[in-house]
């Protein structure tokens, strides 16, 4: 990964509430969220600048 870029995940709360007919959906922003849950320890380690407090508090 060069330095100095961004990733921007996106999800909603579909991940966390049952809705008729958006089962593919949800799953897929569940997905969005589990792979930034185990994804952030190993890019922790190259971060150069201070993270965003909303990335700190997950606002």
């Amino acid at each position: 990964m060069s330095e100095g870029g961004r990733i921007v995940l996106t999800s909603s709360a579909s991940a966390h509430k049952a809705v008729f007919y958006h089962a593919l959906y949800a799953s897929s922003k569940a997905a969005v969220e589990s792979i930034a849950l185990n994804l952030s320890p190993e890019l922790l380690t190259k971060i150069t600048r201070p993270l965003p407090r909303s990335v700190i508090l997950g606002a």
